[in-house]
């Protein structure tokens, strides 16, 4: 499932809006579709969703070899075919994403094991898709471009590239895992939990649009301070709670 849970089961559902407003509204009609295919469980749907996040990751990485050219639109986007092959695969995994839970749920088979599941896969797919971006940028030479082929020039090392990949890697990896760890110490709440366009959903969505137009190093710096940020008031929001308590034993 999109956003900062696993599918299949959902005890405290967090839904992004790109989920809630466009994924589901595919994903849904999908999963009653295949509701009476026996053979298409929710478990072989995240696969396909992994799958399809591997063959993104091979178009950022490989597809200019296969489908070369470079296009320039109104001296700003900088469209690359291979780009935006890789870019629609990425949103088309993470639709696929959200079939299993909806599967699931149409079949009332949600369980916690298809849970931990369909998060783990995700995990795999988060790396992957952030490793063909950043394989893509590294083979572009010394520097890369914020804004290529564009009238606004700002280049970047190799070094700042892998720096911003390890981050953007973190920050997903984190967001999960705090959350998880909260919810452990019961101190999750939807309600009080700022995202800043951290869930899985819009992440997917960001790489999706910037890959449009060939900005996917703005796409990878946008997961790394999304990710980072949310887990960094997450744990600003556990101090702050603390301090109350901590003065009363002081006094």
């Amino acid at each position: 499932m999109n956003g900062d849970t696993s599918n299949h089961i959902e005890r405290h559902p967090i839904e992004g809006p790109v989920s809630r407003y466009l994924n589901r509204r595919i994903s849904r009609p999908i999963a009653r579709r295949i509701k009476d295919v026996p053979w298409l469980t929710p478990n072989r749907v995240s696969v396909l969703s992994l799958f399809i996040a591997c063959l993104a990751a091979f178009f950022y990485s490989f597809g200019s070899l296969l489908i070369p050219g470079e296009y320039r639109a109104f001296d700003f986007f900088f469209i690359v075919p291979s780009l935006v092959i890789g870019g629609t695969l990425v949103e088309l995994s993470s639709i696929v994403d959200g079939v299993d839970g909806d599967l699931a749920r149409e079949r009332g088979v949600s369980s916690d094991e298809g849970a931990v599941f369909d998060a783990v896969l995700d995990r795999y797919a988060d790396i992957v898709i952030l490793a063909g971006i950043t394989y893509s940028l590294m083979g572009e030479g010394n520097n890369t471009e914020l804004f290529p082929g564009s009238s606004v020039s700002l280049a970047l090392s190799q070094d700042i590239v892998f720096i911003t990949f390890v981050l953007a890697v973190s920050g997903c990896f984190m967001v999960s895992y705090s959350r998880a760890r909260l919810e452990a110490a019961s101190l999750f709440s939807s309600e009080k939990h700022i995202y800043f366009g951290a869930t899985r959903d819009v992440r997917l969505f960001i790489i999706f649009i910037c890959s449009l137009f060939g900005y996917t190093f703005l796409a990878l710096l946008f997961v790394a301070l999304a990710g980072n940020l949310t887990v960094l008031l997450r744990l600003s929001s556990i101090v702050q709670s603390e301090e109350p308590e901590e003065t009363i034993q002081d006094a």
